[in-house]
């Protein structure tokens, strides 16, 4: 037999979460498409964990990612959802975009983690084909950050992670102890997952 210790979902009816009461179960949220009082319906449907895309605070960084809600925003959806989920909240960060700073990283590091936050995934900027930023490469390359600068940026998050008592459990996922992502440590030491639904990747052997 087989049981479930996760569940990762972008959006999952209610009736399927009433099966998987066993398990850690994520849902990803944007701050533009989520509020204080969806929080609250999100863990009355049985969401146990909250993963929050903020990305980045600055204002420019937001325009080239794409973002459409604001720093002000990120911030006010972090304090909801953190007074609904506590500890078992998590925030995405991105760093690497064209002309950020390795300062400017740092404060982006230093305004989350001031929020005690016990998990942070962070990720480095991928250019993908077909992509409006692929495009603006191609057109651009010194857009692109000197790797220098990116393993900097990575020396940054170590210090700052450190300093804020979470530890690097997976090559882009940080916590304190006890609050990893199963889902996260499930793929990373290649165990089987199950994807469901239109474009859910999984791998079950």
């Amino acid at each position: 037999g087989c049981c479930c210790s996760s569940s990762f979902f972008f959006f999952s009816p209610p009736s399927l979460l009433l099966l998987l009461r066993s398990c850690q179960v994520t849902l990803e949220a944007n701050p533009s498409s989520s509020s204080a009082s969806s929080y609250s319906s999100f863990k009355a449907a049985g969401i146990t964990r909250l993963s929050l895309g903020i990305q980045t605070f600055d204002p420019r960084g937001l325009r080239v990612l794409g973002r459409d809600h604001t720093a002000a925003d990120a911030l006010s959806s972090l304090d909801a959802a953190q007074a609904v989920f506590g500890p078992s909240l998590s925030a995405d960060l991105i760093y690497g975009w064209p002309a950020q700073s390795v300062e400017q990283w740092r404060s982006d590091l230093k305004t989350l983690l001031s929020r005690d936050l016990q998990h942070l995934s962070v990720y480095e900027l991928t250019y993908k084909p077909g992509t409006a930023l692929w495009k603006m490469l191609r057109k651009n390359n010194k857009m692109k950050l000197e790797d220098e600068v990116l393993l900097e940026m990575q020396a940054v998050t170590d210090e700052e992670t450190h300093a804020h008592q979470l530890q690097r459990y997976e090559i882009s996922n940080y916590s304190t102890v006890g609050q990893e992502s199963r889902h996260n440590a499930q793929y990373w030491r290649g165990l089987d997952y199950v994807g469901v639904g239109p474009g859910a990747h999984g791998r079950f052997m």
